[in-house]
């Protein structure tokens, strides 16, 4: 990730990251965090990425790991989507 952010622009970098952590975490969901805890966050990527990463594991807590994860765009949309009763009438 440093590489991106060592020349982005002051206005993109909150964006960047709120992205680059969905993106980890979703990673996380489906390789397994023991995959994700072999990286060492800090040397790849701004310290404050880690605060966006605790953001999006909260909102995602509920949700089981899975592959399935690998066919999502982004959290914002289609989340809500996964969380829906499908089964319910």
């Amino acid at each position: 990730v440093h590489w991106v952010t060592g020349d982005l622009r002051a206005d993109l970098m909150a964006p960047f990251l709120r992205g680059a952590a969905e993106l980890w975490v979703l990673a996380g969901k489906i390789l397994g965090p023991e995959v994700m805890a072999e990286i060492a966050l800090a040397e790849v990527a701004p310290a404050s990425l880690a605060h966006h990463i605790a953001e999006v594991e909260a909102r995602l807590a509920d949700l089981p790991n899975s592959s399935a994860y690998v066919f999502l765009d982004s959290i914002q949309w289609q989340v809500p989507m996964v969380r829906m009763p499908w089964g319910r009438v």
